[in-house]
């Protein structure tokens, strides 16, 4: 799926590699971060679904990223996008939808 934050448009793609690397530096499993709307958790997430389509993406610098869409949207609708995604990848018991 895609984001638009600021004048850009992201690839945005929770894979199991990028799941993966979530769980290895929050030392959570998915659903903790899910379930915990902090903005740690937050911009964790958003690293994470940027990340397989943004090497080195670092954690700070998707803090940048996620700073620039709050500027014009609220926490919410990008936790509503991220659940979206994390949906469609199949994870959290969802079957996975294919993509349109």
């Amino acid at each position: 799926m895609k984001i638009e934050i600021g004048d850009t448009m992201f690839d945005f793609e929770y894979t199991v590699n990028s799941v993966c690397d979530l769980e290895e530096i929050t030392k959570k499993n998915l659903a903790e971060v899910v379930s915990n709307n902090g903005f740690s958790s937050v911009r964790a997430l958003l690293w994470c679904g940027l990340s397989e389509h943004m090497k080195g993406l670092t954690i700070a610098k998707a803090g940048n990223i996620m700073q620039e869409y709050l500027k014009t949207h609220p926490v919410e609708e990008l936790m509503t996008i991220i659940g979206e995604a994390i949906e469609q990848a199949g994870f959290l018991g969802a079957q996975g939808k294919k993509k349109k």
